[in-house]
């Protein structure tokens, strides 16, 4: 409870012992178990002992609001994404691609190409473990995601499902040789 806000209810004494000491006095609220229910006892001697005005510690764990920090961003710091429905995301349908679709291969990378049954263009973007970790992997990820998003899904013309397969040489390859074999292999220019 602040200080600045008022109780709404009176207080009941009530009067209770403890095993420890002769008798002691509890003041305590009504039986609501909201912020204003605090607990003052008073010591052997008749002082009050106990929170007033005190304010609540920090609350850690679950107890824990599950709110953002005031000084953290309340959303997205940037708008620009791929959106859920540009995405090929059923395994029977990123099958059908890889087995039904044109493929074209570079030194990093295999390209494959099918016509979209949806009315524009989704990527799928598959990159296997091949002995690197979870990072590493997010990484060259995210970076043929963005390739892919930003130069390859504007430019083609028809509708069509793109799916972009690492090879083990991709997490080696700079950006600009992955953008260069994406955008060569797939851009009608």
């Amino acid at each position: 409870m602040w200080k600045s806000q008022p109780c709404p209810r009176a207080p009941s004494w009530v009067r209770c012992s403890a095993p420890w000491r002769a008798e002691s006095e509890t003041f305590v609220q009504s039986a609501e178990p909201e912020a204003c229910q605090q607990a003052r006892l008073s010591d052997a001697h008749g002082n009050a002992v106990g929170a007033r005005g005190a304010v609540a510690a920090p609350q850690e764990g679950a107890q824990a609001t599950h709110g953002p920090d005031p000084v953290e961003a309340s959303g997205r710091l940037t708008a620009e994404r791929l959106p859920r429905s540009y995405r090929i995301t059923r395994a029977t349908e990123l099958r059908a691609l890889m087995s039904q679709g044109k493929r074209r291969r570079t030194d990093h990378l295999d390209l494959f190409t099918r016509p979209s049954p949806v009315g524009h263009s989704r990527l799928a973007v598959v990159v296997p473990r091949y002995a690197h970790n979870a990072v590493r992997r997010n990484q060259l990820r995210r970076r043929l995601r963005e390739i892919a998003r930003r130069l390859v899904l504007p430019s083609v013309p028809a509708p069509t499902d793109i799916g972009v397969r690492a090879r083990a040489a991709a997490y080696e390859a700079p950006f600009e040789t992955l953008r260069e074999e994406i955008v060569g292999a797939l851009c009608p220019c």
